[in-house]
Protein backbone atom coordinates (compact mmCIF):
# COMPACT_ATOMS: atom_id res chain seq x y z
CA UNK A 1 0.00 0.00 0.00
CA UNK A 2 2.77 2.38 0.73
CA UNK A 3 4.47 1.69 -2.59
CA UNK A 4 1.44 2.52 -4.77
CA UNK A 5 0.65 5.61 -2.18
CA UNK A 6 3.91 6.68 -3.05
CA UNK A 7 3.96 6.46 -6.78
CA UNK A 8 1.11 8.37 -7.02
CA UNK A 9 2.73 11.10 -5.19
CA UNK A 10 5.03 10.94 -7.67
CA UNK A 11 3.23 11.41 -10.95
CA UNK A 12 2.26 14.86 -10.56
CA UNK A 13 6.04 15.76 -10.08
CA UNK A 14 6.80 13.40 -13.12
CA UNK A 15 4.08 15.37 -15.77
CA UNK A 16 5.65 18.39 -15.09
CA UNK A 17 9.24 17.24 -15.60
CA UNK A 18 7.49 15.41 -19.03
CA UNK A 19 5.97 18.97 -19.48
CA UNK A 20 9.46 20.92 -19.54
CA UNK A 21 11.18 18.82 -21.43
CA UNK A 22 8.75 18.93 -23.90
CA UNK A 23 8.76 22.13 -23.53
CA UNK A 24 12.60 22.47 -24.22
CA UNK A 25 12.83 20.26 -26.91
CA UNK A 26 10.26 22.52 -28.66
CA UNK A 27 12.35 25.82 -28.25
CA UNK A 28 15.46 24.14 -29.38
CA UNK A 29 13.48 22.94 -32.94
CA UNK A 30 12.35 26.54 -33.35
CA UNK A 31 15.48 28.20 -32.68
CA UNK A 32 17.07 25.43 -35.21
CA UNK A 33 14.51 25.83 -37.54
CA UNK A 34 15.33 29.43 -37.50
CA UNK A 35 18.84 29.02 -37.59
CA UNK A 36 18.66 27.23 -40.56
CA UNK A 37 16.20 29.74 -42.25
CA UNK A 38 18.32 32.39 -41.83
CA UNK A 39 22.02 30.27 -43.06
CA UNK A 40 19.75 29.11 -45.93
CA UNK A 41 18.63 32.72 -47.06
CA UNK A 42 22.31 34.12 -46.75
CA UNK A 43 23.84 31.44 -48.48
CA UNK A 44 21.22 32.17 -51.29
CA UNK A 45 21.89 35.29 -51.54
CA UNK A 46 25.75 35.34 -51.56
CA UNK A 47 25.20 32.70 -54.36
CA UNK A 48 23.42 35.16 -56.34
CA UNK A 49 25.81 38.25 -55.45
CA UNK A 50 23.01 39.82 -53.31
CA UNK A 51 22.98 41.04 -49.70
CA UNK A 52 19.93 40.81 -46.99
CA UNK A 53 19.34 43.07 -44.47
CA UNK A 54 16.79 43.32 -42.08
CA UNK A 55 14.52 46.34 -41.43
CA UNK A 56 12.39 46.99 -38.40
CA UNK A 57 8.96 48.90 -39.91
CA UNK A 58 5.84 49.67 -38.18
CA UNK A 59 2.74 48.58 -39.05
CA UNK A 60 0.30 50.63 -40.54
CA UNK A 61 -3.52 50.30 -40.16
CA UNK A 62 -4.24 48.01 -43.15
CA UNK A 63 -1.80 46.69 -43.41
CA UNK A 64 -1.76 43.04 -44.14
CA UNK A 65 1.14 40.08 -43.99
CA UNK A 66 0.38 40.05 -47.96
CA UNK A 67 0.70 44.02 -48.71
CA UNK A 68 4.51 43.86 -46.91
CA UNK A 69 5.21 40.72 -48.57
CA UNK A 70 4.00 42.51 -51.68
CA UNK A 71 6.30 45.59 -51.07
CA UNK A 72 9.21 44.09 -50.11
CA UNK A 73 9.65 40.07 -51.55
CA UNK A 74 11.76 41.25 -54.41
CA UNK A 75 12.01 37.89 -56.63
CA UNK A 76 10.72 35.46 -54.17
CA UNK A 77 6.98 34.45 -54.36
CA UNK A 78 4.66 36.59 -52.64
CA UNK A 79 3.11 33.57 -50.62
CA UNK A 80 7.19 32.07 -49.49
CA UNK A 81 7.48 35.42 -48.15
CA UNK A 82 4.65 35.79 -45.87
CA UNK A 83 5.73 32.65 -44.53
CA UNK A 84 9.45 33.72 -43.99
CA UNK A 85 7.89 36.61 -42.58
CA UNK A 86 5.81 34.20 -39.81
CA UNK A 87 8.84 32.59 -38.98
CA UNK A 88 11.21 35.33 -38.79
CA UNK A 89 8.52 37.20 -36.59
CA UNK A 90 7.27 34.28 -34.65
CA UNK A 91 4.03 35.06 -35.84
CA UNK A 92 1.72 31.62 -35.17
CA UNK A 93 -1.25 33.22 -37.73
CA UNK A 94 -1.40 35.70 -40.36
CA UNK A 95 -3.16 38.55 -37.71
CA UNK A 96 -0.72 41.73 -37.54
CA UNK A 97 -1.88 44.74 -35.23
CA UNK A 98 -1.65 47.97 -36.13
CA UNK A 99 1.27 50.42 -34.05
CA UNK A 100 3.06 47.09 -33.79
CA UNK A 101 6.94 46.53 -35.44
CA UNK A 102 7.59 44.12 -38.12
CA UNK A 103 11.34 42.51 -39.16
CA UNK A 104 11.35 42.29 -42.71
CA UNK A 105 14.48 40.78 -44.67
CA UNK A 106 15.54 43.18 -47.51
CA UNK A 107 17.51 41.78 -50.24
CA UNK A 108 19.78 43.69 -52.48
CA UNK A 109 21.68 43.41 -55.54
CA UNK A 110 26.04 43.69 -55.29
Amino acid sequence: MKNIQHTLERKPVLKRMMLLVGTLIVILLCTFALSTLATAKHTQAAQRGTQTTYESIRIAGGDSLWSIAQQYHGIEETADFVEELKVLNNLSSDRIQAGSYLLVPVTSVM
